[in-house]
């Protein structure tokens, strides 16, 4: 009994893969083959990435073959290639060839996602203390992506009227919001309405959206 290929690649929109066990012979035997997933598989079972029927396969008396159907998950999430490693047991009926081994590669379908400001303006009184910006993926995604932030512009005066260094927004797998938080000092001056514009820069595993700077 052997694995009629030792690899092979589907795209995430495939539906359902189908990996094939085949006899060298006919048997007038049944014959069972037990299968399980190896711990080095990289995609997530139980319907995260893929789903697979119950161990065993069963080839009746007089067939030379079985299938094992994978159905895979189209999700959203932009990620790498994962793999899915089926080794085979010890049959019943049968013996054991050298493919028992077969790599399912799913590649992802999904557009690396965009980071940029959720909103081009907002306004707050300088009471606030603290004022936060968000900054928004638009996608999951199953990487680390990070994206610079600094200040560009604006009338404000850095240190008399608010504080905020240069930095790195970091969204861990999964996480699709982080924000810029900026500390405004209330002070007593009777003064005109003022900006900070803070712009986006250097994105990691990404892109640049749309909204690249705040006022």
């Amino acid at each position: 009994i052997n694995f009629t290929a030792a690899t092979q690649s589907v795209t995430e929109s495939i539906g359902t893969a189908t990996i094939t066990v085949q006899l060298s012979a006919t048997s007038g035997k049944l014959i069972t083959i037990p299968f399980a997933v190896n711990v080095s598989s990289t995609a997530t079972g139980g319907g995260g990435d893929y789903a697979l029927p119950a161990s065993p396969l069963i080839i009746p008396a007089g067939g030379t073959s079985a299938s094992i159907s994978v159905t895979v998950t189209d999700d959203a999430n932009f990620e790498t290639s994962e793999t899915v490693v089926i080794d085979l047991g010890t049959p019943i009926n049968a013996n054991a060839g050298p493919n028992i081994v077969h790599t399912l590669t799913i590649t992802d379908n999904d557009p690396p996602p965009t980071v940029a400001f959720t909103t081009t303006a907002s306004t707050n009184s300088e009471s606030i203390a603290t004022f936060t910006i968000p900054v928004s993926l638009s996608a999951s995604s199953s990487q680390s992506i990070s994206v610079d932030y600094s200040v560009t512009g604006g009338t404000a005066t850095s240190g008399a009227d608010f504080t905020l260094t240069s930095g790195t927004l970091t969204f861990a797998s999964g996480i699709i919001t982080q924000s810029i938080s900026l500390n405004v000092n209330n002070d007593l001056k009777d003064e005109l309405d003022e900006t900070i514009i803070l712009t986006l820069s250097n994105p990691t595993n990404t892109s640049l959206g749309a909204n690249t700077t705040h006022t």
